[in-house]
């Protein structure tokens, strides 16, 4: 009788580890990219007197910096745009898992998709500087 119930058990048990250890994994790698692309849209806006193309590099940059060696199974590409007042990113990639052939449609129901997008206001030094200047000025 314990021969029969481990047969069905055990390979039960396994499968069941398996698909949590999956879903840590592909949970971990989106926290991951969401927080590289937050932290790097946030370096990116402190030195957002630069030119429009090196600054696009140093967020490209940053975020790789970010991400090198923390990501576990994922890939993908980045996307940043820039513009006077803001700078957005995207990242699109997915997870690459291997398949289970036991379940089929378990493990089609995990999305291996990530996709993480933000945006962020540039902080222009001078027109800060300008403003409190005006501010200065205006209470004389």
């Amino acid at each position: 009788m314990h021969t029969i119930e481990a047969v069905f058990l055990a390979p039960l048990a396994f499968i069941v580890s398996t698909y949590l250890l999956f879903s840590g994994i592909i949970l971990y790698d989106r926290t991951a990219v969401n927080y590289a692309l937050d932290a790097a849209l946030i370096r990116g806006s402190e030195m957002s007197e630069m030119n429009n193309d090196e600054l696009l590099h140093y967020v490209e940059k940053e975020f790789k910096n970010l991400l090198s060696g923390r990501l576990l199974m994922a890939g993908g590409e980045l996307s940043v745009k820039i513009s006077y007042d803001s700078i957005s990113a995207e990242y699109k990639g997915s997870v690459n898992l291997p398949k289970l052939p036991a379940f089929s449609s378990l493990s089609s129901s995990i999305s291996t998709e990530i996709l993480s997008s933000s945006k962020v206001t540039r902080l222009r030094r001078s027109k800060i500087c300008r403003a409190v200047s005006a501010l200065k000025s205006s209470s004389k």
